[in-house]
């Protein structure tokens, strides 16, 4: 994965998604200056339950739970 990540980052690919429906983790990366850094993370049952505005999505409230294959809020 490493070097995926890495040939992404070589290439400009602006914005990286790590998500793991299994671990119940996901992490946000931007590129800056050339190079990746985290932007957004959340790990474990209580932070992917919540509503969070993640880059290049910010505009949109996303439901995270809902990623995870929880129930939608009402």
């Amino acid at each position: 994965m490493l070097t995926h990540f890495m040939r992404l980052q070589r290439v400009g690919v602006p914005h990286y998604w790590i998500f793991d429906p299994e671990g119940r983790a996901l992490i946000a990366y931007a590129l800056e200056a050339g190079a990746y850094c985290s932007v957004f993370t959340a790990a474990g049952v209580a932070e992917t339950r919540r509503r969070a505005r993640i880059p290049p999505f910010e505009a949109v409230e996303i439901e995270l739970g809902v990623l995870f294959g929880d129930e939608p809020d009402d």
